[in-house]
């Protein structure tokens, strides 16, 4: 609203140097808002992420620790929680 009336009085006036550089300037921090959101919700999602680098896989017989880049067709991974829990149970 303010904006808007700093505009509109810079028109009224024929002062447009002044209405043209409170529009670029608006423009701007639209622009700066937007990448700052990207920015924001991208380093979020950066800090949530796991980061695992290794898994558990079941077979039949037993449960054993691999590296993610080992993996190949696992016929079940197991929870977050119950790989901390066997990492700690072996440490």
């Amino acid at each position: 609203m303010l904006d808007a009336t700093a505009i509109t009085v810079s028109l009224i006036t024929k002062d447009f140097s002044t209405a043209s550089s409170i529009m670029f300037l608006l423009g701007i921090g639209e622009l700066l808002e937007e990448w700052t959101r990207k920015k924001s919700v991208d380093d979020l999602a950066r800090s949530m992420s796991l980061n695992v680098s290794k898994v558990w896989l079941r077979t039949r017989e037993s449960r054993y620790s691999l590296s993610l880049q080992r993996l190949k067709r696992a016929t079940r991974l197991l929870s977050i929680w119950e790989m901390s829990y066997h990492s700690t149970e072996r440490s």
